[in-house]
């Protein structure tokens, strides 16, 4: 990985071909350049054929010849792959990330190289599961200056997290978008982190460290499904229920949710092909679970 290139700031949309090529040529390994094999443990190359989604958007693009993918395979399963839905998804906390970021699941370290891109990032706690995914990725990286920063831990990083200090929290342990543990863990972390222990605790999420998880967005655009947003007016649920959740999810989003829906929905073809979730018991558990843990943002209604 190139370490000149810090990852871009809030005003660069990750929804467009050339910020996709270009994260993935910042990722630094080459087709012809990667170890073998290591305890069923591999980064090999795929080449999207066809129609290629997007993070927010199902069947939106067709796949270019040039993009070719690193991908994390366990076994025969692809874990993780650089495609343009893998690269969006991590916008976000990646515009949040400062201080000590936390993540868990170390993949192929796409995040947690480019959150220790960022200047005002000082250190990238990872903790990984599956040692043979340790060791792949030192074999890759290990000689990279940004892996300086990195402390590397073998563990249940979800039970970790509520016991390590961070500013930034990224829990990514998930092979698939918003798996039913997410809420599970969102509380995990509420009742465990010191943080949120005692009455002043509680009382002052104003302070509170920032907590993320992979698909937040996509539970976020979910819960503003058909409201005033400007997204497709399609409500399956009662329209009081839904008002209800998207005020909450609104009223926690944070100034780089906000610009990454904007840019989003600069592009009306993206915007008519949203594919939201489709559960929405699960939206609403989800959402009020975070606004336990996250800030109210007074810049939303300004």
């Amino acid at each position: 990985m190139s370490t000149t290139t810090a990852y871009p700031d809030i005003d660069e949309s990750p929804f467009t071909n050339p910020f996709v090529h270009e994260e993935v040529r910042t990722y630094g390994i080459e087709e012809d350049h990667i170890p073998e094999t290591l305890e069923d443990v591999s980064v090999q190359f795929i080449h999207p054929q066809g129609i290629v989604r997007d993070y927010l958007n199902k069947q939106f693009r067709l796949a270019e010849e040039k993009l070719n993918c690193p991908a994390l395979v366990i076994g025969k399963d692809v874990w993780m792959s650089l495609t343009p839905m893998e690269i969006q998804s991590a916008w976000v906390p990646l515009q949040l990330a400062k201080g000590i970021v936390y993540t868990t699941g170390l993949g192929m370290g796409y995040f947690a190289l480019r959150a220790a891109s960022k200047p005002d990032v000082d250190k990238v706690i990872v903790v990984e599961q599956n040692p043979a995914v340790i060791r792949n990725f030192m074999a890759m990286h290990g000689k990279n200056p940004l892996v300086d920063k990195f402390e590397i831990y073998l563990g249940d990083g979800v039970e970790i997290a509520a016991k390590t200090k961070a500013d930034v929290y990224f829990i990514d342990p998930y092979q698939t978008l918003l798996p039913s543990e997410v809420p599970e863990h969102i509380e995990y972390f509420r009742t465990h982190h010191p943080h949120f222990q005692g009455e002043a605790g509680r009382q002052h999420l104003d302070t509170a460290p920032i907590y993320r998880f992979w698909g937040q967005e996509l539970v976020y655009a979910s819960a503003l499904y058909g409201t005033d947003i400007r997204l497709p007016d399609e409500l399956k649920v009662d329209p009081e229920e839904a008002q209800i959740t998207a005020t909450s999810a609104y009223s926690i989003m944070t100034d780089a949710d906000r610009a990454f829906l904007q840019h989003w929905m600069d592009d009306d073809e993206k915007n008519t092909m949203f594919d939201p979730c489709p559960d929405f018991e699960y939206i609403q558990q989800t959402v009020d679970m975070l606004t336990r843990i996250t800030p109210f943002n007074p810049s939303v209604f300004r």
